[in-house]
C-alpha cells in the first residue's frame, strides 16, 4: 500500500508498505478520505521524538478491508470512519449516509499532491483549517 510518512524529523513523504494482516480483534480499514491533523505537523516537527518512515494520519474514514477472527459487527466492504472508537460511535450514522467531510474541510487535495497538503496544513497557508484528502 502506498503510505505518507514522516521519513525524519522536518522531512515527509511516500513509501511502499505491506498491507497489515488484522489481528483477532483488528478491522484493517482501506482509506478513501483522510485529514491533515496538527497532531501530524507536532509528529513531523518532533513533538514526540525521532521517527524514521513513521505512516501519518488518524482522521480518516475508508472501507473495511479485512477482519480479525473475533471481529462480529464489521464486515468486509462496510463503509467506516477511521480509529476504534469512532469506528464503534459513528458506523451507523456513516451507513445512513449522514456523514459529509465538506462541511469542515476548506482545501482538497489528491493523495498524490499529499506532500503539497502538508505543507498547506503545516504552515497554516491560504487561509487553511482542515485540508481533505481524496483518493
Amino acid at each position: 500500500m502506498k503510505a505518507f510518512v514522516m521519513k525524519e524529523i522536518g522531512r515527509v513523504g511516500f513509501m511502499e508498505k505491506p498491507v497489515p494482516q488484522p489481528g483477532p480483534g483488528d478491522a484493517i480499514v482501506r482509506t478513501t478520505r483522510a485529514l491533515i491533523c496538527t497532531s501530524d505537523s507536532h509528529t513531523v516537527r518532533g513533538g514526540i521524538g525521532p521517527r524514521e518512515n513513521l505512516t501519518l494520519g488518524h482522521e480518516e474514514v475508508g472501507i473495511v478491508h479485512a477482519v480479525g477472527s473475533e471481529v462480529a459487527y464489521f464486515r468486509p466492504g462496510d463503509p467506516c470512519p477511521g480509529g476504534r472508537l469512532r469506528m464503534e460511535c459513528l458506523l451507523r450514522v456513516l451507513k445512513a449516509k449522514r456523514v459529509d467531510p465538506s462541511h469542515m474541510t476548506t482545501h482538497e487535495f489528491r493523495f498524490d499532491d499529499m506532500e503539497r497538503a502538508f505543507e498547506v496544513a503545516d504552515q497554516k497557508l491560504d487561509d487553511v483549517v482542515k485540508v481533505l484528502i481524496t483518493f
